[in-house]
């Protein structure tokens, strides 16, 4: 049994086509309503609760599949996902 008193980062480095559900919403939140993208280190702020290598692997996993991208020091909307959350159907 893994010891659950563990949380390095190499805990939170998933597979590539993995991904943590909290994790990514958490950083969906964070952009959402910033028609002008979020700063990446306001992100990582914001979410300091979580480990860095977490963040990172989250926002990879969700540019990956096209939820957002990275543009510069910003973390913006795709807009399959500005039109999910114009219909309401993701919360802020």
């Amino acid at each position: 049994m893994q010891d659950e008193s563990k949380h390095d980062e190499d805990e939170y480095r998933f597979p590539e086509g993995c991904v943590n559900p909290y994790a990514e919403s958490l950083v969906i939140q964070q952009v959402l309503g910033h028609a002008d993208g979020y700063p990446l280190k306001q992100v990582q702020r914001n979410l300091d609760e979580l480990p860095p290598g977490l963040i990172e692997n989250s926002i990879k996993s969700l540019e990956k599949v096209g939820v957002v991208v990275v543009k510069d020091t910003r973390l913006h909307m795709t807009e399959p996902l500005k039109r999910l959350a114009d219909l309401s159907m993701v919360g802020m």
